[in-house]
């Protein structure tokens, strides 16, 4: 029952971050949620007034407001991605692999270490290569535009996962294509890369948080990264 969770957000501002906190409070019994932010002013007006959620304002590396964020914290969620705009682009000249958001992630995960938290779910990319998986030529080239455009990015989120493939938690890393504003009632499809995998590059925010929500709840890819797209 998700009412019994609670469950800590990073990113919640961003378009995806902010879906799932709205399908999560819209849930008949929704759970616990605490948002960790920088910047608050970016949510929605009066969330602070609900009873289901705390804010916690800080940056990702002020271990002590992680620490603060992390009290009674049963799963951890991060929408936090590294997005193409002008930087990204000035980036692709420079072929700069800087991941300042993957540095200060780690300040997490080794708080989340220290509270005995267990259940982590992280955004990743495609490009995170999983035992399994099987690619074909289109994919091939999917993949290496992505990281020869956008190098940085393309390091943050790879980094993102490997900082939590980690035997001390019960994981799950969510390759993700590029996402959308389109249809939420998508449906989505999960699983690794190959003849069988039905689903497109392309993958609603909407969709995706109720992708996310549903798996908090049910744990169907625990230890596992699916890559995830909707079906055409």
């Amino acid at each position: 029952m998700l009412a019994n969770e609670h469950i800590l957000v990073f990113g919640a501002t961003g378009g995806t971050g902010l879906l799932f906190v709205q399908e999560a409070l819209s849930l008949s019994s929704p759970p616990q949620l605490t948002l960790y932010v920088r910047s608050p002013g970016k949510l929605p007006v009066g969330i602070e007034e609900n009873k289901r959620v705390r804010i916690v304002v800080g940056e990702l590396n002020d271990r002590a407001k992680v620490e603060e964020a992390m009290e009674g914290v049963d799963t951890v969620t991060s929408f936090l991605g590294a997005y193409p705009d002008l930087n990204a682009f000035i980036v692709m000249f420079t072929r700069s692999k800087a991941t300042p958001i993957a540095d200060s992630f780690k300040t997490v995960t080794d708080v989340i270490k220290a509270k005995g938290v267990k259940r982590v779910l992280v955004l990743s990319t495609p490009n995170t290569f999983i035992p399994g998986d099987q690619r074909n030529w289109s994919w091939a080239i999917y993949l290496a535009i992505i990281r020869a455009l956008i190098p940085s990015a393309n390091a943050e989120m790879s980094n993102m996962a490997r900082l939590v493939v980690d035997p001390s938690f019960d994981y799950t890393v969510l390759r993700v294509p590029h996402l959308n504003d389109l249809d939420t009632d998508q449906k989505v499809c999960a699983g690794l890369l190959g003849p069988d995998w039905k689903g497109t590059r392309e993958l609603s925010r909407g969709s995706l948080a109720k992708w996310v929500l549903g798996e908090v709840e049910k744990g169907e890819w625990v230890k596992g990264a699916p890559a995830l797209g909707n079906y055409e």
